[in-house]
């Protein structure tokens, strides 16, 4: 079935589960590292890096599942 149809349509025939985003500032929080707000002063004054590299967005969109934070 696949074969007769373009690739564009095979890829909205293929669900991918995927885990959804959130802010990084909130993903801290969630994880139980520190409040939003301390959160974001955190990202702000460049103490918090997302693979490997530094994030001053407390809402740059991240992965708790997928992305490394330190």
């Amino acid at each position: 079935m696949f074969r007769s149809l373009s690739l564009s349509k095979r890829l909205k025939l293929t669900k991918v589960k995927t885990t959804p985003k959130h802010g990084l500032a909130r993903v801290l929080s969630k994880l139980g590292i520190c409040s939003r707000t301390q959160a974001a002063a955190m990202i702000v004054a460049g103490r918090v890096r997302v693979n490997d590299r530094e994030q001053r967005n407390p809402e740059h969109p991240t992965n708790a599942a997928h992305d490394r934070i330190s």
